[in-house]
């Protein structure tokens, strides 16, 4: 009886394991990831699907040969030296490396290597590789689009400041362009991690910081043509453009338009003063066309030496009055070229 206990215990632990080699092989065979195992010299002695599905070769190609034959050729002396260390009964952390595809392409392959051992003795290794190349791929090209990004920023015409909103009133400077330190006296170095109402004078007045903050609550920008700006070391007026960005960030483009709206207001004094002349002068004058004399305007002395209402003059040309058609009493034109084409 007793004979008959011990082998019905030999022969249900042996279900079991059975039963757990079934459930493991299953798991092996449907998982995304490469395993493997090694044998003591080195060789490949199993793979599961996922190794052609990943690499394109198969898998009765490749059993029984050195796994280093896999490997891409630069990192086999690194992968023989890990395996070694594995062998010898060493731990080694997660090894990155490439891997061979069938048409001789790399995959980037993220390793996990480990000890095998039967009656308490090392028969081998055992491994799974995780294809780490489409995370790779998008890495690169984050990064790529962050540097192009970067690029665009630095050599902007715009001065860029970036600040990180700090609930629930507070914007913190985190970065700021070549061109906003030029046009501005504010300095990244320096002034990083100061709060933009100490950078910038005037934008705690009332209503500009709700309107910079309330672009961060409903993602629409903002703009100021003209905000004056002034410190110790600058003035002038600033164009402000201000939206939102990711992780409650705010960015404000900052353009130094102090000499466009003086030379603005050097063109509407001018005018002004032209339009006075224009109105007030004794002599007569007419603007009109260059290419076919048509009239375009005519002050008080004008439509008082000629008779005829400023509609009336409007119909005809500078050729008409010359022809005295109807007849006008003789005069002489001075002729001046204005930047708008136009001759008085």
């Amino acid at each position: 009886i007793r004979i008959l206990r011990i082998a019905a215990e030999s022969i249900s632990a042996c279900f079991q394991r059975m039963d757990s080699y079934a459930r493991y092989y299953s798991l092996g065979e449907s998982a995304a990831d490469i395993l493997f195992t090694l044998s003591r010299d080195g060789a490949l002695t199993s793979l599961n699907p996922a190794f052609e599905k990943i690499t394109g070769m198969r898998r009765e190609d490749c059993l029984e040969r050195p796994y280093v034959e896999i490997v891409h050729a630069d990192d086999r002396r690194r992968v023989s030296e890990a395996v070694a260390r594995v062998l010898e009964g060493r731990r080694i952390s997660t090894q990155t490396f490439r891997l061979r595809n069938s048409h001789g392409r790399e995959i980037f392959v993220e390793t996990e290597f480990a000890p095998m051992s039967v009656a308490n003795r090392l028969s081998g290794i055992s491994g799974i590789s995780r294809d780490i190349s489409p995370r790779l791929k998008t890495e690169a090209q984050l990064e790529a689009s962050r540097r192009t990004s970067a690029d665009i920023v630095a050599s902007m015409p715009s001065g860029l400041l970036i600040f990180r909103w700090e609930p629930p009133r507070r914007l913190v400077l985190i970065d700021a362009n070549t061109q906003a330190e030029l046009c501005t006296a504010i300095k990244l170095e320096r002034d990083r991690g100061r709060e933009i109402k100490a950078l910038i004078k005037g934008i705690a007045e009332p209503g500009l910081l709700e309107d910079l903050l309330r672009v961060l609550h409903t993602g629409e920008t903002f703009r100021t043509e003209e905000f004056e700006y002034v410190d110790s070391d600058a003035r002038g007026t600033f164009r402000i453009c201000a939206f939102r960005m990711h992780e409650n960030r705010l960015g404000l483009l900052v353009d130094n338009v102090t000499e466009f709206k003086e030379t603005r207001q050097a063109l509407e004094a001018t005018q002004k003063s032209y339009r006075e002349i224009f109105n007030t002068v004794n002599d007569a004058v007419l603007v009109h066309r260059i290419d076919d004399g048509a009239i375009l305007n005519a002050n008080a002395a004008a439509i008082e030496m000629y008779g005829l209402p400023l509609e009336e003059l409007k119909k005809r040309t500078i050729g008409d009055l010359s022809r005295g058609d109807p007849p006008y009493s003789p005069v002489s034109y001075t002729h001046l070229t204005l930047p708008t084409k136009r001759i008085v």
